[in-house]
């Protein structure tokens, strides 16, 4: 009797690769979300291309202050934040599950969302990525031209973990419903007048 699993993972492999044959420049988000599964479930459909890690995310942001500059990307439906630097001035707040980092990358990471990681090869393109509980990517790092070789290999040496590419992904939860915006000029003039992260919220 074959592996229910397996055939599934097949399918969903062959479902992709006709995906891209039709449109050559999606990337993986969008991918992802017409196929009606998460980036990790796509990526665990090649494991020639992949390379899954321990979900220690302190570990791992400890061990990039040593590796030089990288390009760390994170987006929604709205917005792609994209930086380029060295880490530097990490800090990881074991209380609240909050990483801090200050410097040429300025990031608030809450790890406590955060659930598993991967080492990705694209073609040449090396990732660490991030994903929550469902496998949604939260952070992907990328390695630059300007990256330590070494030091980049030896992070993903020290927490590659095989049994954690089989752990399983849980089922996504619905976006909250969107609140029309009651008064546009006035959230224009507010976010205008921004002057630090902290007054956001």
């Amino acid at each position: 009797m074959g592996n229910p699993m397996q055939a599934s993972t097949s399918l969903l492999q062959q479902r992709w690769q006709q995906l891209r044959s039709a449109q050559p420049k999606l990337r993986i988000r969008n991918a992802a979300e017409q196929l009606g599964v998460s980036e990790l479930a796509l990526l665990r459909t090649e494991p020639e291309r992949i390379r899954p890690l321990r979900p220690d995310f302190a570990a791992l942001f400890n061990q990039l202050l040593d590796v030089g500059p990288v390009m760390t990307l994170a987006r929604n439906d709205e917005v792609v934040h994209e930086t380029t630097g060295i880490l530097e001035n990490f800090e990881h707040y074991q209380g609240s599950g909050m990483g801090l980092s200050t410097g040429a990358l300025d990031l608030r990471l809450f790890f406590k969302q955060w659930r598993h990681a991967c080492a990705v090869d694209e073609n040449g393109r090396e990732s660490i990525q991030c994903f929550d509980a469902a496998g949604n990517a939260v952070h992907k790092i990328y390695r630059t031209e300007a990256t330590g070789a070494e030091a980049w290999k030896s992070i993903i040496e020290r927490l590659a973990d095989g049994s954690a590419g089989t752990a399983p992904l849980e089922a996504g939860e619905a976006p909250e419903p969107r609140k029309p915006c009651a008064d546009v000029a006035a959230l224009r003039r507010d976010w205008a007048a921004l002057r630090d992260l902290h007054h956001f919220h």
